[in-house]
């Protein structure tokens, strides 16, 4: 039982919640599709910079979202916490400065890259995820949000992105794209670099987390994957590749993680130009994340390469700010009607009630009346 001041929900109810994702991702039958949703209210008016620089803040925040979609969601919602310090982890890893937003909604970045010639690459080494960059201080973060939740409910970890995500942070944009045809070897020593580094960063915060059995995913969703498939990857860049520039250079160092880890899903926002490739890493990958916006396009191809076999997580527009909940509705019924029979879809929304144009509840109830007709409509195994 996880108990705290309003919170109050059994380990029963939620083992049942989680063997609903089990048969989903066995594309075995379910009453409906759960709902990926998590409703986070900011009562205190934190600003983004806020939670991404102060623990405690951020803290609060994780506690009140989770009793909040608890109280809000009879079913589905599975408790997970979200630590994040931004998507420049790795960077600052290897020496870069980071650049806080003079507007306090925006996201930190790297200040500028720090390869310009291809000579450089081979002076990085692997950083120590103990000593180097922001990734001390991440660990910090992680054993906080655990110790102070008495390890009751599992985390995902940072916004790491993947080995070809990070590279191209590291790189001059113009470097990323010649090294693939005009140096291919300097550009597979450094996915093999990213992609130990990504191993070591992982294990420790893995260690911060208090074990595996703690973690959903090893990268920032806040999604629970099944035992032994938490290995997760984000390669937004990919949207700009051929499906061979992804099958030579972004696969192998993926592949790295995901034998660690278990095969359990990759994120790309979207467009998807290398949607064949996806499932078929080694582990093989049961699904992707992405964007409603940056994906409808998609879709059919989607359907081709993910049927039967593959899931998609699709980010609403409640993920956006001042986004209305019915659109995310309407957007989810257009999901259903372009994937199903083939494909599963889970519909994912972080919302704040402040933005709704209804309620959290109304919002949910919504979405879940799609899918018990989605869930009806499939060809389940």
């Amino acid at each position: 039982m996880i108990s705290r001041p309003g919170l109050n929900i059994s380990s029963e109810e939620i083992e049942r919640r989680k063997e609903m994702v089990r048969a989903l991702w066995r594309y075995e039958p379910v009453d409906h599709i759960p709902i990926n949703m998590r409703i986070m209210p900011n009562p205190s008016g934190y600003s983004l910079t806020e939670q991404l620089t102060n623990s405690r803040k951020q803290l609060e925040l994780n506690w009140l979202c989770v009793k909040e979609s608890l109280r809000v969601m009879p079913d589905d919602y599975i408790p997970i916490l979200r630590p994040d310090m931004g998507c420049m982890m790795v960077a600052t890893m290897f020496g870069a400065e980071v650049v806080y937003s003079d507007h306090p909604e925006g996201m930190p970045w790297r200040k500028e890259p720090l390869i310009f010639e291809a000579d450089q690459i081979y002076e990085l080494e692997v950083p120590d995820p103990y000593e180097d960059g922001l990734m001390p201080k991440a660990l910090e973060r992680i054993e906080l949000f655990m110790k102070e939740t008495d390890y009751q409910i599992p985390t995902c970890l940072m916004d790491m992105g993947g080995p070809m995500n990070a590279a191209k942070d590291l790189l001059d944009t113009n470097l990323l794209y010649l090294l693939f045809h005009d140096d291919p070897k300097a550009m597979k020593h450094l996915l093999d670099l990213l992609a130990e580094t990504y191993l070591r960063a992982d294990e420790a915060m893995v260690e911060a987390a208090g074990g595996i059995e703690n973690v959903v995913t090893t990268d920032w969703d806040p999604t629970w994957c099944p035992e032994g498939h938490q290995g997760y990857v984000s390669d937004d860049v990919c949207a700009t590749f051929s499906p061979q520039v992804f099958r030579e250079f972004s696969k192998p160092a993926n592949n790295k993680l995901l034998r660690r880890f278990g095969g359990g899903l990759i994120h790309n926002c979207g467009p998807h130009p290398c949607v064949e490739e996806y499932l078929s890493h080694d582990p093989p990958l049961h699904g992707c994340n992405m964007a409603y916006d940056y994906s409808v396009a998609d879709l059919p191809r989607i359907r081709e390469a993910f049927a039967g076999k593959g899931l998609v997580y699709m980010g609403l527009s409640g993920m956006s700010p001042s986004s209305e909940g019915s659109v995310s509705i309407e957007q989810y019924r257009r999901c259903m009607d372009e994937l199903a029979p083939e494909v599963a879809c889970v519909p994912q929304s972080l919302v704040d009630p402040a933005t709704l144009d209804i309620s959290p509840g109304e919002l949910y109830q919504g979405l879940r009346k799609v899918s018990e007709e989605y869930a009806r409509r499939m060809e389940w195994r």
